[in-house]
């Protein structure tokens, strides 16, 4: 199974999720920790949750939470660890889980599960018959072949449809897209970006990039280059 390592991944996944339930709201109270905690890199889970542990302590508590008092400059650690003693409070309640590492586990799973059936999510134009279209419809869950425009590769993808189990020739339609390898395109996708999809026989449709979901495979803009170097800090 695939693992969500960077925090921008979980967020995007959150995003996606348009129920409302408990691991959702525990993982927005984990999101607002990291939003508030100040300066260090937030770039990894892993890297979020260590920070975590480093300042309040390890195994990290509500006691441990509780123990730390402002001392002038640590406004926003404090302000962040509210959000983690909630949501060590909210797993107690609904899950009796007492360990924060198995608070993020269970988070971590849960959208682990969603993280294997996207990296992009994009806007499908499905080709009439009569212009080279399929004959009749396709599920959800197709598996045609996918190139982006300008380059040669052809790999194969999954689509999951929004809101429809099938898609008609002629359709347009929002669809959650999975890449079967993706080894050679870290840091290569942008939103925007379009590409054809065929099947055994043509080119059936295209597609736009509306959001990078996976975001290892995403490509930096301008800004991101600049903080990653150090240029300044936002």
């Amino acid at each position: 199974m695939r693992q969500i390592k960077k925090v921008n991944t979980l967020q995007n996944l959150m995003e996606l999720d348009l129920q409302e339930h408990e691991i959702k709201r525990l993982a927005i109270c984990f999101m607002d920790a990291v939003n508030d905690w100040p300066g260090e890199d937030k770039t990894l889970v892993k890297t979020c949750v260590a920070n975590f542990k480093t300042y309040f302590g390890n195994p990290l508590t509500l006691e441990a939470i509780k123990l730390q008092s402002f001392k002038g400059q640590n406004a926003w650690h404090l302000e962040a660890g509210k959000s983690l003693s909630k949501i060590l409070t909210r797993a107690q309640h609904h899950f009796s889980i007492y360990d924060f590492d198995e608070v993020m586990e269970k988070i971590l799973a849960f959208y682990n599960c969603e993280f294997e059936t996207v990296d992009f999510v994009a806007e499908l134009n499905f080709f009439r018959t009569n212009n080279g279209g399929i004959t009749s419809f396709v599920p959800s869950g197709y598996k045609p072949m996918l190139r982006f425009m300008g380059k040669p590769e052809l790999m194969l993808c999954e689509q999951t449809y929004i809101g429809k189990d099938a898609v008609f020739a002629g359709e347009r339609i929002n669809a959650k897209i999975k890449l079967f390898k993706t080894e050679d395109l870290f840091s290569s996708i942008t939103q925007g970006m379009t590409f054809e999809f065929c099947n055994v026989k043509s080119t059936i449709g295209i597609g736009t990039i509306k959001q990078v979901i996976n975001c290892d495979l995403k490509q930096d803009n301008w800004i991101d280059t600049l903080v990653k170097r150090g240029a300044f800090v936002i």
